[in-house]
Order: structure tokens, then C-alpha cells, then sequence
């Protein structure tokens, strides 16, 4: 899902960045431009303008006849409806089912993006997404969890599209026969020969090590993003062919037709906007005011939340700004993505990295609290990091408030517990600098001289 957003989102800032139009301008050129086309096709073409549209060959509009049941073939002799005699339907097998995919003979017939499927049982090179000769088997040993479950896409793609013919006759390998038999043989000769320990048997070093110590994490986790990457690809494939057939099935055309008349559209557009409009160069540009280039980003340093959210865009003298992970970064330059009325204005003037890992808009995932995510969305949201780093301008963090409710608790218990604890004296009280010392413990001086003041005092 997230994938498929990044790239929906790349896919509109380049129509944007090459067009110098908004995506919605451009799918309505789009529309305009194949409504004009058939239009002038009805003009220019005389004999039946309704069926210059389907684009086939009149001997080719003739509704395909009704699948013919098979039964039980062989590999070899499914090889015949290849589609190299266009009077065999084309068929193709999946998981030993056999289907007929003559309705869609562009994709599947000689020439098409996918012939080398027809007149095959393709499920390995289907569940790999491969075009290599010796995946066009339907043995689907040693195949990963994603690989068969992009494979059983497939199958059910077929089972609801194409009407099933028969199935490929399970043929029982001779090789595998002679190389058990052998193999029994060599065993029990094995077993005959008494077993003699070398020298180099009995040491250490040449032990082979038991499988599971040859295992690592690391191994494991790279199959699995290695599976996971093959079945991005897949569901692109097929989304891909899935716009094709639309494409063929909806306008009539070829994808490189209609897509070269998308690009005849654009230059069109541009050319009549320079003509018709005063400031033809600024007009085609679509942004007169916004062309101006964007100020030098301003580093904030350590912002609160509180102070990120002035920065959503409201205000167009301000700086866009987002963040991810605590750091913020000044997205100004996609403003119309980010900003108000972008698709993802929500996000904007906010630390938004647990809705960008949940790919979520709802308003209790706008938060940077990552806790709690599994790693496919940390994945996801290291991508997203990833994008901002090597994209745009990191400008400052987020500080983390502490919260004041704990000092305060803190102080009041410190203090109430310092309020209940006796006064002790410390050991700076104790020392004898301080202690008045008793009236004998004075020299006898010191009585010689306090004698003497007090009989002074009585002679006076």
C-alpha cells in the first residue's frame, strides 16, 4: 500500500515537473484528447466509421467461436495452440489447468508481451514473475510463501476470465526411475562395503556442520525481502496489463498508440496556450506567481509541536514544513501536495511519522509516537525518511516537552517527606569546633585569671 502511494505521488509530481500541468488538467487533456480522436477517425475514415474505433481487421471482428473441451493433453502437445496457427484457439496452462486466452490474443499471441506464456504451463515463470526459459515449467518446487501466493493471483485472475479446457497429463519422469534404481543399487552396495575411517574423517575440521548451524537471521531476512520485492513486481505487472486490456478495451487503441497521442496532446496544449494567451511562456507554466524561485530555507533550530503547527501552509509567507522522526524538514517546493487543499495537507505542520507508517489519515495517527508498529510499517517508514533526506532541506527538531506535572508531584512529595523526617544533626554539628566545653575542662590559667576578676570586683 505504501509502495503504491510513493508511487502515485512520484507519478503526479512528474506530471507536473514535464507538463507544467496539475494532474487533474492532465487526465482531462487526457479524455479530451481520445474523444478527438475518434472523432476525426469518424471523419476521415468513409466505410463503417463505428467499427474504425475496435481497430481490428474485419476478418478479426468475427466473434471468436466457443472453447473447444480438450480433456487430458500432454506438455508437448499443448505446444500446438501457441498461437502460430491463428485457426487453434491459444490456450495456456496454470498449475496444470489449461484455459483459453484467445480473447486476449494482443497479450498472449505471437508478438504480444506475454507469447512466450501460450501453449505452456507458465506457473513458475508466473509466480516469479519471470521471462527466463527455464521457469516456463509448472513445477512450483522450492517456491516461497510470496511466490505462491502471487501465483495463486494468477490462477484466480484466470479461473474468473477464461473458460478452463482441460488439464496437462502428469507425465512420470524416466530419469527419476533410473536414478532411484541406481541409486537403490548404489546404497546396498554401499551397505555391503565395510566403512573405513581416514585420518582426515576423524578430525575436527573436516566434520561437516548439521544445516540449521549454516542458518543465519540475516539470510532469512533477505529471502524475505527478496520474496517481498518479487510480489511488488508482480502485482505492478499485472496492474500494468490490467491498464493495457483497459486501454485496448475502452479506447480502441494500442497502449504505444494511445499513449503517443497523450504526448501529441501535451505538445498541442502548449502550443495553443502560447497563441492564445498574452504571457504565453508564463501561461503554459500554469504558475506565474509561484514561478519565482523559493527562498533559502531558515533553520529553526528546537521547536515545539505547538510552534510546528504554524507552519502548515496557512500562511503562504511561511515555510512549509513537516516532520518525520522528530526531524523537520521544509517541503515549500511540493506545496501542492502538502499544502491546503494538497492530498496530503493533513499531514503538514505536523510530525506525521505514525500516519506515514500506517499510510493512515485519521486524525489519532497524526502523532510522531512510533511505538507499537510492526516492521513492515517501520520499513515503510524508514522509506519515507529516506525520501525527505535526500529531498528536501532538514530545518530543525522537535523538542520533547517535559512534562511540568511531574516536577510539581515530584517537588510536593520531596518536600512533604522531607517535612516528616526528624532533624538530625550532621556531622559538621558534631565536631568539637562547635560544642561549649565544660567549666573543668578549662586550664588552670584560665581559673587563675577568672579568680582574680572576681575578687577585683569585690574590692570595688
Amino acid at each position: 500500500m505504501a509502495g503504491a502511494l510513493q508511487l502515485w505521488e512520484t507519478l503526479k509530481e512528474a506530471i507536473t515537473a514535464y507538463t507544467g500541468l496539475s494532474p487533474a488538467a492532465f487526465f482531462t487533456i487526457l479524455a479530451v484528447a481520445v474523444a478527438f480522436y475518434h472523432v476525426l477517425s469518424g471523419f476521415f475514415r468513409s466505410p463503417a466509421p463505428v467499427q474504425r474505433g475496435i481497430r481490428e481487421p474485419e476478418e478479426e471482428m468475427e466473434p471468436l467461436p466457443p472453447p473447444v473441451q480438450l480433456g487430458e493433453i500432454t506438455a508437448e502437445e499443448l505446444k500446438a495452440y501457441d498461437g502460430s496457427d491463428p485457426k487453434k484457439p491459444l490456450l495456456m496452462a496454470i498449475k496444470g489447468q489449461i484455459y483459453d486466452v484467445s480473447q486476449s490474443r494482443v497479450f498472449y499471441g505471437p508478438g504480444g508481451p506475454y507469447a512466450i506464456f501460450a501453449g505452456r504451463d507458465a506457473s513458475r515463470a508466473l509466480a516469479k514473475m519471470s521471462f527466463d526459459p527455464k521457469d516456463l515449467t509448472g513445477d512450483i518446487s522450492g517456491l516461497g510463501p510470496f511466490e505462491l501466493e502471487a501465483l495463486q493471483d494468477w490462477e484466480y485472475k484466470f479461473m474468473s476470465k477464461y473458460v478452463k479446457v482441460g488439464t496437462v497429463e502428469k507425465t512420470f519422469p524416466v530419469t527419476d526411475e533410473s536414478t532411484t534404481t541406481s541409486g537403490a543399487s548404489e546404497e546396498r552396495e554401499g551397505a555391503a562395503k565395510p566403512v573405513e575411517a581416514s585420518p582426515a574423517d576423524s578430525s575436527d575440521e573436516h566434520v561437516p556442520k548439521p544445516p540449521e548451524a549454516n542458518v543465519s537471521v540475516g539470510h532469512a531476512g533477505e529471502a524475505k525481502e527478496a520474496d517481498a520485492r518479487r510480489k511488488a513486481m508482480a502485482a505492478v505487472l499485472q496492474l500494468w496489463e490490467t491498464l493495457k486490456e483497459a486501454i485496448t478495451a475502452y479506447t480502441g487503441l494500442s497502449p504505444a498508440a494511445f499513449f503517443t497521442i497523450v504526448a501529441v496532446a501535451v505538445a498541442f496544449y502548449h502550443v495553443v496556450a502560447g497563441f492564445l494567451t498574452p504571457s504565453g511562456t508564463q501561461r503554459a507554466m500554469r504558475v506565474p506567481e509561484e514561478v519565482e524561485p523559493l527562498p533559502e530555507p531558515v533553520q529553526l533550530g528546537e521547536v515545539t509541536e505547538e510552534e510546528l503547527k504554524a507552519y502548515n501552509g496557512a500562511d503562504p509567507k511561511m515555510p512549509l514544513l513537516m516532520a518525520i522522526k522528530g526531524q523537520i524538514y521544509d517541503v515549500s517546493r511540493s506545496r501542492s501536495f502538502y499544502g491546503p487543499g494538497g492530498p496530503y495537507a493533513v499531514f503538514a505542520g505536523r510530525d506525521a511519522s505514525r500516519a506515514l507508517a500506517k499510510m493512515s489519515f485519521e486524525e489519532k495517527d497524526l502523532t510522531g509516537d512510533v511505538s507499537g508498529l510492526g516492521p513492515f510499517e517501520l520499513d515503510a517508514l524508514q522509506d519515507w525518511e529516506f525520501k525527505f533526506m535526500t529531498k528536501y532541506v532538514k530545518v530543525g527538531t522537535i523538542k520533547k516537552p517535559v512534562p511540568a506535572t511531574d516536577e510539581s508531584t515530584s517537588g510536593a512529595s520531596e518536600e512533604r517527606e522531607a517535612a516528616a523526617k526528624p532533624v538530625e544533626a550532621t556531622p559538621a554539628d558534631t565536631s568539637d569546633e562547635h560544642v561549649a566545653k565544660p567549666p573543668e575542662a578549662n586550664s588552670p590559667a584560665d581559673h587563675a585569671a577568672e579568680e582574680s576578676k572576681v575578687a577585683d570586683g569585690v574590692q570595688d
